[in-house]
């Protein structure tokens, strides 16, 4: 089993940015959208960029030999 990691916020408390929000305050439904909608376009992306891969490489495309007619 591999060792725990340690993981620290993003900002820190004393950074100018942070906003504390509360548990109250908090959309966890809507966190979790957001970040399901930028997972998907960022795995759209990848699939498109390799799409395009692989439409450029078609020198590796042989055809089938037809088969005998009866």
């Amino acid at each position: 089993m591999a060792a725990p990691t340690i993981t620290f916020p993003a900002r820190r408390l004393v950074d100018k940015g942070f906003r504390y929000r509360s548990a109250a305050e908090t959309d966890v439904k809507a966190t979790f959208a957001r970040e399901r909608r930028r997972l998907a376009a960022e795995r759209a992306a990848k699939d498109a960029q390799q799409q395009q891969t692989l439409d450029l490489a078609t020198d590796n495309v042989r055809p089938l030999p037809a088969r005998a007619t009866k």
